[in-house]
């Protein structure tokens, strides 16, 4: 593959070309001659760019049957390698040399003319690239919101961020959480290795919601059932929507509802509240309240009917108005009740506790007077209730 001098090289030689004596014994030389080195460089110099690398060592020795890893290359170039570039080069005028990246190196000229040598070394600095900037990102939501920034910049030394949030972050690519509702800029500063600095500005590319708060508390958290009502009381803020759950699979959307438990137990109670912006939270209490089995019935002495005429005997349960004559009661689970004249004459009769004497007889007011009322009830642990008293009716 090479031309030689004959003189010199005649003889046998093995398949990697090594010079064999008389015996057919390998004989290495312990010198080389220049043509004999530059031979080898043309022959090993695969691009013909006048310049050794790394692949090209690679070849030829693992042509030989060599097994040689990247340190070893990197270590045989790096003691012949002055500039450190990773290329040597034996020509007499190798021409141009291109150098992969910037900084400082030294060219190292070595001449030899078989009796003496010299060497000469000269400083090249090679610059960086002016820097480019350029980021992309930007988001909307609910607090806290999560933004995330692809940096496109390139030849920076380093990156400063600052966020109108009065974050700061020096990340290549920063993920940045917005805790606070508002609208916030971005701002990339880029410096170069040769230290200018680029700036650049991204308005309002980041809308961050309020969160709505969810909060309540309970009145009662003890109760027996049915019939004692839980009042919840909401205390959430930035809401204008609600979802009630009262852990035994009833549900509301009211604000602040009134809840009864039909079953005894120990029940979770959540609230979710939602605003404008869809932005919810949920606030969960745990083993909010404790529903009973048991109850009790109470009736008052006196009731004032409403005079303008009868509504069936209905009323709210939760209610102070008194047009009605009927108990306060919780965990009543069968019930009767009786009213009596003086005389003894049934005027009413209702086995719903949810259903009173409103005052009114076959559609009339009933006259002012005192009248006699008989109850009895069975209660949600099997309690049996049996109650009699009188009742004043005032007319307005």
């Amino acid at each position: 593959p090479y031309q030689t001098d004959p003189e010199q090289d005649a003889g046998p030689r093995n398949e990697y070309g090594v010079k064999k004596n008389d015996l057919g014994e390998e004989v290495v030389k312990q010198e080389f001659q220049d043509h004999e080195i530059l031979a080898a460089f043309n022959f090993i110099d695969l691009d013909h760019n006048s310049f050794i690398g790394a692949r090209e060592i690679r070849h030829i020795l693992v042509c030989m049957g060599e097994m040689i890893t990247d340190e070893e290359i990197d270590c045989m170039i790096s003691m012949v390698d002055m500039d450190g570039d990773g290329q040597v080069s034996y020509a007499q005028n190798p021409g141009t040399h291109t150098f992969n990246s910037w900084g400082s190196y030294d060219i190292t000229l070595e001449v030899d003319n078989g009796m003496c040598s010299d060497v000469a070394t000269s400083a090249v600095q090679i610059m960086a690239p002016v820097p480019t900037i350029g980021f992309t990102g930007e988001g909307t939501g609910c607090a806290p919101l999560t933004v995330a920034f692809q940096n496109e910049s390139s030849y920076a030394s380093s990156y400063r961020w600052e966020f109108s949030d009065g974050s700061v972050r020096s990340d290549d690519h920063p993920v940045h959480v917005f805790h606070e509702p508002g609208v916030y800029d971005v701002t990339l500063f880029v410096e170069g290795y040769e230290g200018s600095e680029l700036v650049e500005v991204h308005s309002a590319v980041v809308e961050v919601f309020p969160t709505a708060e969810a909060a309540f508390t309970l009145n009662p958290n003890q109760v027996m059932v049915p019939g004692q009502p839980v009042f919840c009381l909401n205390l959430s803020e930035n809401a204008t929507s609600y979802a009630w759950d009262f852990g035994d699979g009833q549900t509301s959307i009211a604000e602040s509802p009134v809840h009864e438990y039909l079953e005894p137990g120990i029940f979770d109670v959540s609230l979710t509240a939602t605003n404008v912006w869809g932005c919810e939270s949920t606030y969960i209490l745990p083993e909010a309240v404790l529903a009973e089995a048991g109850g009790a019935v109470e009736f008052p002495t006196a009731f004032t009917p409403n005079a303008t005429g009868s509504n069936g005997g209905y009323y709210d349960p939760t209610g102070y108005d008194n047009d009605v004559f009927r108990p306060l009661h919780v965990g009543v689970e069968s019930y009767e009740l009786m009213v009596f004249t003086k005389w003894g004459e049934m005027v009413f009769f209702s086995n719903d506790v949810h259903v009173g004497w409103d005052g009114y007889i076959q559609g009339k007011l009933a006259s002012q007077d005192v009248y006699a009322w008989k109850c009895t009830a069975v209660l949600s642990d099997g309690a049996k209730v049996q109650q009699i008293g009188n009742v004043t009716l005032l007319a307005r």
